[in-house]
């Protein structure tokens, strides 16, 4: 049930975000522009075959192991005793059940991992190539940066870092409601090794495959969501130790109208790096992947023994 609750709110987060997000296509294309970067075909091709083998690998996964009595009774299941199939008809309409089930279940949680990945290893890689452009122009000129130069460094930053709080604004939600799917989709996979090994019926027995790879599923998009969106913090300290070189060196320097660079770069310097969050339950940094692991691990292995002791 929880699951089915959490692609709902996915799913309608985003229909009634959707002018939101049409700004940000627009406005991460447009900074792409700005610094002639473009989002990798290859790289939405990659999303496009993902979602396409999780919605097919899922459906698959769930009705590969029933057979007819199984069918009989998951369908009585899913349409509340209603009406009896005749023999060998109940498979085949458990198959478009289920079709229709999982991809209600998939498409809108896997379509939110694959854009929100995307856009982060693309910013990111815009970040990477400001900060390294930025260092460039630091090495030129060792003794001093000129002020023009400074100016466009942090106007530039600024134009990212505009991109970047109306993505956090418009996807933070969402992705913390993914996030929850994923941890509770580890959850119940570590929870299922031990259920396993006790005496169930055939047709609860015969789950464990959509649940390993339900499991698969969430293990990958956790750590592809944060971890790209962890890249993005790392990208932005290396824009802020730029910034730092930039400010050393107006220090150093002796010229009158560094003042007004010195001021610039001082507020610029203060401010922290950027760093994404899921609504601000919690921030994607590196140590986030381990802890997150780490709990539901603990949590998990906790309740298999809590379990084994009764």
């Amino acid at each position: 049930m929880m699951k089915e609750v959490i692609s709902f709110l996915i799913w309608y987060t985003l229909m009634m975000r959707r002018k939101e997000l049409s700004d940000l296509f627009r406005n991460v294309c447009r900074l792409g522009d700005t610094f002639d970067t473009h989002i990798s075909k290859m790289a939405v091709t990659i999303g496009e075959v993902l979602t396409l083998f999780v919605l097919i690998g899922g459906w698959l996964a769930k009705i590969v192991l029933y057979e007819e009595c199984d069918c009989k009774l998951l369908v009585a299941y899913n349409v509340l005793n209603a009406f009896t199939l005749p023999e060998g008809y109940n498979c085949k309409l458990f198959y478009v059940i289920t079709l229709f089930n999982n991809s209600f279940l998939n498409i809108m949680k896997t379509f939110l991992a694959v854009i929100y990945t995307i856009i982060c290893h693309f910013l990111r890689t815009i970040l990477k190539a400001h900060s390294n452009f930025g260092y460039r122009k630091t090495q030129k000129s060792k003794a001093t940066v000129h002020y023009v130069t400074i100016e466009c460094h942090l106007l530039r930053y600024e134009s990212i870092l505009k991109v970047l709080k109306h993505f956090e604004r418009t996807l933070a939600f969402p992705v913390f409601l993914l996030q929850i799917a994923d941890l509770v989709g580890l959850f119940i996979g570590f929870i299922w090794i031990d259920a396993s090994k006790s005496p169930l019926q055939h047709w609860f027995r015969n789950y464990w495959l959509p649940v390993y790879f339900n499991s698969l599923v969430s293990l990958v998009s956790f750590l592809c969501v944060s971890l790209t969106a962890s890249s993005v913090h790392e990208a932005s300290k290396e824009c802020k130790n730029v910034q730092e070189i930039m400010l050393k060196q107006v220090l150093a320097s002796n010229r009158k109208e560094d003042f007004k660079t010195l001021t610039l770069l001082l507020v610029a310097h203060q401010s922290p790096p950027f760093i994404l969050s899921a609504w601000g339950f919690f921030y994607f940094s590196k140590g986030l992947v381990l802890v997150a692991l780490g709990s539901v691990m603990t949590y998990s292995l906790l309740i298999i023994q809590i379990s084994l002791t009764r």
